[in-house]
């Protein structure tokens, strides 16, 4: 799976793009499917489909690429969140949410790090503080020296993972990613 985490303007630099996340703007053509959301809802579109999918606060989503959890919030998120995505078998959590302030934001990333690393999930954290969207990637035992954090920064980036079930669970292995 191909995973844009970022700016949609991306991938007129990136081919081939199976699922594209960011926060609210117009879907650019080159993806299968489109996650849109902000701190109040998103909308899911897949290109070969015209069925539009919407939600807000916690919600599952059911994708091609697997079940998936969604959480909108303007509030600092509770790791319970994480976990009650972690006990329902999905694949990946994705979180959109909005902070105030630095220790909002920083509460924030700490929070999806340390609960995909305690509860074995891939974390994707798109955060807007102040007009200033951040991204956040987390995948437990990956990334620079096994931390868990495979991208954290203000760009957009291209992730490239197999992501399969074997019988203890899912396997997520990160193949490589690139900075929009």
């Amino acid at each position: 799976m191909r995973l844009l985490l970022g700016r949609q303007i991306v991938l007129k630099e990136f081919y081939h793009t199976d699922l594209a996340v960011s926060w609210i703007e117009e879907p650019i053509a080159g993806a299968y499917a489109y996650l849109i959301g902000n701190d109040k809802g998103y909308m899911y579109v897949a290109t070969n489909s015209d069925e539009i999918h919407y939600g807000s606060d916690f919600d599952y989503l059911n994708t091609p690429f697997g079940k998936m959890v969604i959480i909108c919030s303007s509030k600092v998120i509770n790791w319970e969140l994480i976990h009650k995505s972690r006990e329902s078998d999905t694949l990946l959590t994705i979180v959109f949410q909005r902070v105030t302030n630095i220790s909002d934001l920083l509460l924030t990333k700490a929070i999806c790090w340390g609960a995909s690393k305690e509860f074995n999930v891939p974390v994707a954290l798109l955060i807007n503080h102040a007009d200033n969207l951040q991204y956040q990637f987390c995948v437990p035992g990956q990334g620079r020296e096994k931390s868990g954090i495979v991208y954290d920064s203000t760009t957009s980036c291209m992730i490239d993972m197999d992501v399969s079930k074997t019988e203890s669970g899912v396997f997520f292995s990160v193949r490589s990613f690139a900075e929009g």
